[in-house]
């Protein structure tokens, strides 16, 4: 009796239903096929971003070279380092990609810097001819980012998953606290990445940074591009511990990169103390204080997206 009682809960009818509809449109001829196509996409999309990121990362000079630009220009050492940050952007995408669930929250983050990064790929090119048209960069750095778009693209419209709205619903209070703490820090990244790309000179003061060359400047550009990413991640996803576990991940990259430059380069600036002290201290701290205690409580009825 008390089967009969659960299984007639508006809860399990609502269930029952959203499931039948899932198979109803997996069954539709070709839909569901690409959707799962889709679905393997997005995930493998996350090996090749890591592999991708980890060669950027360790080696700059020579994963520029394979963007067109010369090797006497490449090898310069502050916009090899400044390009390492584009790494590391690179390796979280692919961290998420390999072991967080697919969100919509993110496909349309991933969107949003396929497009940015296109952007500055065409400008790298055709505006300021740092680099050119060749098989080794219209392959991996353009085709094949198109490819990812149209992916995303197919996916948003046709998977059937919820929105933002109902995911804040499913919530507990506690984790709503921490949800305006991971709100606010998608803003800062696309504010941050709004202020790198538009005033780049003002940010490399900031860290006590002087002159640099145009094609050092132009790193900048490339890692904004990608920074769009977690902004809109943290705006339209709710907060989760895997994809937390990689966004820790990239603070200690981050703040490597970033005391790379400030020891080598920059100063001690406000700037640059304030840049170490959100990388490395605020959001390390607040991840780890979010993963504690949700390893602690019982998780909140997650909306699981397929």
């Amino acid at each position: 009796q008390a089967t009969k009682q659960h299984t007639n809960t508006p809860a399990h009818r609502t269930n029952q239903k959203m499931r039948k509809e899932a198979t109803r449109k997996e069954e539709e001829p070709g839909q569901g096929s690409l959707l799962r196509f889709c679905f393997l996409v997005l995930h493998a999309e996350g090996v090749v971003n890591t592999v991708s990121g980890a060669i950027l990362l360790f080696f700059p000079s020579w994963s520029l070279t394979k963007l067109g630009l010369s090797p006497i220009l490449a090898a310069e050492p502050l916009a090899a380092d400044i390009f390492r940050l584009f790494g590391v952007m690179c390796i979280l995408i692919g961290c998420i990609g390999l072991t967080a669930s697919v969100r919509r929250g993110s496909v349309e983050g991933l969107l949003l810097g396929d497009l940015t990064y296109l952007g500055v790929f065409y400008a790298w090119i055709e505006i300021v001819h740092f680099g050119s048209w060749t098989l080794e960069s219209i392959g991996p750095s353009f085709l094949l980012i198109w490819f990812l778009a149209a992916v995303r693209t197919y996916w948003l419209v046709y998977a059937d998953t919820p929105g933002m709205s109902a995911e804040t619903r499913a919530l507990k209070v506690w984790y709503g606290y921490a949800q305006t703490v991971w709100q606010l820090e998608g803003w800062v990244n696309l504010a941050s990445a709004l202020f790198i790309a538009s005033m780049p000179d003002q940010f490399l003061t900031s860290l006590g940074i002087g002159d640099v060359s145009e094609h050092a400047r132009w790193m900048l550009y490339w890692w904004a591009s990608l920074l769009v990413i977690p902004g809109v991640m943290g705006l339209r996803t709710y907060i989760s511990p895997d994809i937390q576990k990689c966004f820790l991940v990239g603070d200690f990259l981050c703040s490597f990169i970033f005391y790379r430059l400030i020891s080598e380069y920059g100063g001690w600036t406000f700037g640059a103390i304030s840049s170490m002290v959100t990388n490395l201290v605020f959001f390390p701290l607040f991840r780890v204080a979010f993963l504690v205690a949700s390893s602690r409580q019982q998780s909140p009825p997650h909306l699981h997206q397929h």
